[in-house]
């Protein structure tokens, strides 16, 4: 069912974060989209178990599971953390992060979204 949804959407952001449950490196990698008449969707599209947590790790993963689930093209944002090895940084000008190689190797005009939770949180502090 969701690969026909994707189908039909024309755009779509991914969403990723990782997380420690003792040794193992857990990364989901989320999508969300919009679908007329139904609204926006937000699904899981995997959840898996990295070995680390490194930039090219996690742009790999990444780039594995939207071609496999055929929405590479479709990709216009991510949405991730403020972690370094997600955005390289405040200014977000260094080249070794998930970001900056998405957006070199799927769409240059790619979004980059912080985690809406930590933006709140540090505004709130």
């Amino acid at each position: 069912m969701l690969k026909i949804e994707l189908s039909k959407c024309n755009f779509i952001s991914v969403l990723t974060d990782a997380s420690n449950h003792h040794s193992q490196k857990m990364v989901p990698v989320m999508n969300r989209y919009f679908i007329p008449n139904e609204g926006v969707k937000t699904k899981i599209l995997e959840f898996d178990e990295l070995s680390g947590e490194t930039s090219l790790l996690l742009t790999d993963y990444i780039s594995k599971v939207l071609s496999h689930w055929d929405v590479l093209k479709k990709v216009i944002a991510f949405s991730a953390d403020n972690t370094n090895t997600n955005f390289g940084g405040v200014n977000r000008r260094r080249k070794n992060n998930v970001f900056y190689k998405l957006k070199e190797s799927i769409n240059t005009n790619l979004i980059g979204i912080g985690c809406a939770a930590h933006i709140l949180n540090n505004s709130l502090q």
